[in-house]
């Protein structure tokens, strides 16, 4: 049951969200998250609203939204007991972007629930590079497809720091947004194109729009990571990305003889 105070302050709308998540939790004992937008008057606020089978601390949760580029301004907590005293929580949290706004676009709503539950189920690390989630609108799978990319790209060019490669995607954004549109033409199966006509009429507009892109990237280091995971993708010739067999493993398979700069073994 709901306690009094949750009763008289959600909507019934609410109410039945609440229900149908608690009862998806006790069946599969997995996190369930929502994020929805509540209007007052003139005022909005962005919720994202946990659904566990444990109660939540602020070191649960935090170290994610600061990671996704989100600020939590609030947290409250509620127990909730079925007839048969089984135990459920609902953990909320006001949270707006890194402009302290909320979050209105349903969309994004939907994405960045996504990712905060892959996360808490321990389907994709907490690591900085989930702030592509709201900075270049990618999703839980191609965050978890870019951060199998940085991985590899530290085991070919250990020179490199992980924060370096960070600091690369995440202060430029739109070549990251070319990347995943490059990933996305070659390896896609529901497109329509021939691998023929991927190569031909896809690709090169895309790498062209890829170049253009670095034209705003003042430090070379920052350049020179850009380039070779540009490079690393397009030397990518087999993926199991798209496959929806796939499991919670990518496997990417690269010829490394069409990277000249890669180091010998």
């Amino acid at each position: 049951s709901f306690s009094l105070s949750s009763r008289q302050s959600q909507s019934p709308e609410q109410a039945v969200r609440d229900i149908e998540r608690l009862e998806q939790v006790l069946a599969s004992d997995e996190v369930e998250v929502d994020l929805n937008l509540e209007t007052d008057g003139d005022t909005s606020r962005s919720h994202l609203r946990i659904y566990s089978t444990s109660p939540l601390l602020l070191n649960d949760i935090v170290p994610i939204l600061d990671n996704m580029s989100l600020r939590a301004r609030g947290r409250t907590s509620e127990r909730v007991t079925t007839a048969d005293e089984t135990s459920s929580w609902i953990t909320q949290f006001e949270i707006a972007g890194e402009d302290y706004e909320p979050i209105v676009d349903p969309a994004i709503h939907l994405r960045l629930a996504q990712i905060v539950r892959q996360v808490l189920c321990n389907l994709l690390p907490n690591d900085p590079l989930l702030a592509l989630g709201v900075q270049a609108g990618l999703s839980a799978s191609m965050i978890a497809l870019f951060t199998t990319y940085r991985n590899y790209f530290l085991q070919v060019y250990p020179g490199f720091a992980a924060n370096t490669v960070n600091e690369a995607l995440l202060r430029h954004i739109p070549s990251v947004v070319i990347l995943a549109s490059t990933f996305e033409a070659r390896f896609a199966l529901q497109r329509s194109e021939t691998p023929a006509e991927r190569t031909t009429d896809l690709l090169p507009p895309l790498a062209a729009r890829f170049l253009e892109s670095l034209e705003s990237v003042t430090l070379i280091h920052e350049d020179l990571v850009l380039r070779r995971l540009h490079g690393l993708m397009a030397a990518t010739v087999r993926t199991n990305f798209y496959r929806p067999d796939r499991g919670e493993e990518i496997s990417i398979k690269i010829d490394s003889r069409t990277i000249y700069d890669m180091p010998r073994p």
